[in-house]
């Protein structure tokens, strides 16, 4: 049900792929909706990076605001090299 609204909401504004997170992929890798819609599922990966924490040891999954405020300008590079993106092949519709 998931997949049939999120494939909908896609076609509704006619999107051209859609990017996930990781953990939609069990139900969203073989799903029939995305097949029909011919809309691409682009999985983003994020490598959490470890970076200086002033105040205590590193703790993991902060807001980019914790980093901004640790890191100030090397902060953006380090997001941008922390993400990455999985294109999985789309199935020909049935």
């Amino acid at each position: 049900i998931k997949d049939e609204l999120l494939a909908s909401i896609c076609s509704q504004v006619g999107a051209t792929e859609y990017l996930s997170p990781p953990g939609s992929y069990e139900y969203l890798r073989d799903s029939a909706a995305f097949r029909r819609s011919e809309i691409p599922v682009i999985y983003l990966k994020y490598a959490h990076p470890v970076y200086y924490q002033m105040h205590s040891e590193f703790l993991p999954h902060m807001s980019c605001i914790d980093m901004l405020f640790n890191c100030s300008e090397e902060s953006a590079p380090m997001i941008s090299n922390a993400c990455s993106l999985e294109r999985v092949p789309t199935l020909q519709p049935t």
